[in-house]
């Protein structure tokens, strides 16, 4: 198992069982993209670098196609973000709306106790209507 392998099995367990699987499925396709890319980068160096006589210059590509290669990737990879982090964004929403419901449930509670202590001592302060009969 490579570093890169390690990395992404290191990551964390996923406690739904379609997104273990979406995990498999990303790795099946992300880490051999990975070598790709890298690839890429060193043809594009070796490209832009001064020709050396160990280059074999027929199977070069110019920079031009592996840059849009690469733009290319990068522009897919942003719309998979992207439905990742709606999908974040609606979680993140939902347990904000939780955490609202909690604390305007909590408020009310507390007043309640607070109005109910309040006219207890309100009441007790006062003197007993017969007290105030024999005083008069």
């Amino acid at each position: 198992m490579s570093d890169l392998e390690t990395d992404f099995t290191q990551a964390g367990s996923l406690n739904d069982p379609s997104l273990g699987r979406l995990r498999d499925e990303i790795k099946r396709v992300m880490i051999p993209l990975l070598i790709k890319t890298f690839q890429c980068k060193q043809e594009l160096s070796q490209s832009l670098s001064i020709p050396s006589r160990l280059q074999n210059k027929k199977n070069q590509r110019p920079p031009e196609e592996i840059l849009q290669q690469l733009r290319n990737l990068d522009e897919d990879l942003k719309v998979l973000l992207l439905w990742c982090q709606s999908c974040r964004s609606q979680i993140h929403k939902a347990l904000n709306t939780e955490e609202e419901q909690k604390k305007n449930i909590a408020p009310t509670e507390s007043a309640a106790v607070s109005t109910t202590k309040s006219v207890k001592d309100a009441v007790s302060r006062q003197k007993p209507w017969w007290k105030k009969l024999l005083k008069d």
